[in-house]
C-alpha cells in the first residue's frame, strides 16, 4: 500500500491469504480510513466495476453481464496507511525522543523521522517511499543534496534497492521490513539489521 500511487485497500477485494494480515495491520493502529471508493468490481463476476446506488433502500450496482448485483458496505469503506502511526512508531522504534515531530521533506514521499542519538553521535532517521517513480526519485535526490548530511543519515524506505536505484548512495539504505517488525502494534527494531547500518560503508 505505501509503494502504489493510489495507496488503497479494500477489505471484500482482498484474498482470502491477505485478510489476516490485513486484521492485524487495522486492528493494531497502522490503517486508518481511506475515501471511499467510487466503484467496485462486481461481487458476482469479478470482471467489470459498477458504480453503487440505492435502489428500494437497497445498494445495488448494474453490470453489463449479471444484471443488478447487490453490493455491502464495506465493499466501498477503503484503507490506506496511517502515516502518523508509522513515523510515530518508527521514532518509537529507534528511541527518538518524543518530543522530535517527524519533518516532510518530498509531499507524500520522504520525510525526517528524527535524530537517533548515542553519546555525542547521532543518525538522522529518513523514510521514503516510492522511490521507482521518475518524479518522486528526483526530488528525493534533491532533498538529500539539500538537507541530509551525507554521512550521517540511514534511509528506509518501502521501495526495493534495485528499484529505488540507490547504488551509487553511500547513506545505508534499508527496506522498512528488514529492519523493523511489527509485535503487538508496536515496530521493533533489528538489532543486527541496524548494527550493520552503523557499520563504514566499506564495511557494510
Amino acid at each position: 500500500m505505501l509503494e502504489t500511487s493510489g495507496g488503497r485497500v479494500v477489505e471484500d477485494m482482498l484474498d482470502a491469504a491477505d485478510r489476516d494480515a490485513f486484521h492485524v495491520l487495522r486492528d493494531g493502529g497502522a490503517l486508518a480510513v481511506a475515501d471511499d471508493v467510487p466503484a467496485v468490481m462486481c461481487p458476482a463476476c469479478g470482471d467489470h466495476a459498477v458504480a453503487p446506488r440505492k435502489i428500494s433502500g437497497v445498494l445495488q450496482g448494474l453490470c453489463p453481464e449479471c444484471g443488478y448485483v447487490e453490493i455491502t458496505n464495506a465493499s466501498l469503506k477503503a484503507w490506506a496507511v496511517d502515516l502518523e502511526w508509522l513515523l510515530g512508531r518508527l521514532r518509537m522504534a529507534f528511541g527518538i525522543a518524543s518530543r522530535q515531530d517527524s519533518e516532510e521533506l518530498v509531499a507524500g514521499a520522504m520525510w525526517k523521522v528524527g535524530d537517533y542519538k548515542v553519546g555525542r553521535h547521532s543518525r538522522r532517521i529518513v523514510f521514503a517511499r516510492r522511490l521507482a517513480d521518475h518524479g518522486t526519485h528526483k526530488a528525493f535526490r534533491d532533498a538529500l543534496a539539500e538537507k541530509i548530511e551525507r554521512d550521517n543519515a540511514v534511509i528506509i524506505s518501502t521501495t526495493s534497492r534495485s528499484a529505488a536505484m540507490v547504488s551509487d548512495i553511500s547513506i545505508p539504505y534499508i527496506h522498512l521490513a528488514e529492519i523493523v517488525h511489527l509485535r503487538s502494534g508496536k515496530l521493533e527494531r533489528d538489532e543486527d539489521r541496524w548494527n550493520w547500518c552503523l557499520k563504514p560503508a566499506h564495511l557494510r
